[in-house]
């Protein structure tokens, strides 16, 4: 982290703590992400996890871009969100569910 606050900082002052921070935990997710995979491999969905992060954040930049103090339609994107992840991941549910 200090490293990366001395390079950052000074070439995009304030933005650069910010940057920096960024910078140091994705170095700590990819490098505990690699590790763990050659330690204990865990079959992750990539799939359908990129597919959720992606639409996460389109309807976040929509909400945020777009319906900036509209309650009723920012309530009405995150019903959407709900229901397509319901469709997606219905069969998990109702097995979580009936346990």
């Amino acid at each position: 982290t200090i490293i990366s606050l001395y390079i950052f900082i000074p070439w995009l002052g304030i933005y650069g703590g910010a940057v920096a921070t960024l910078f140091t935990y994705l170095s700590m997710v990819l490098i505990s992400g690699f590790l763990g995979h050659k330690y204990y491999p865990v079959p992750y969905e990539i799939k359908k996890i990129s597919l959720t992060i992606l639409l996460t954040t389109l309807l976040c930049t929509v909400s945020f871009m777009l319906m900036r103090g509209n309650y009723l339609y920012n309530i009405l994107l995150v019903l959407v969100f709900i229901s397509l992840i319901y469709l997606s991941e219905n069969k998990e549910i109702r097995h979580l569910l009936q346990k």
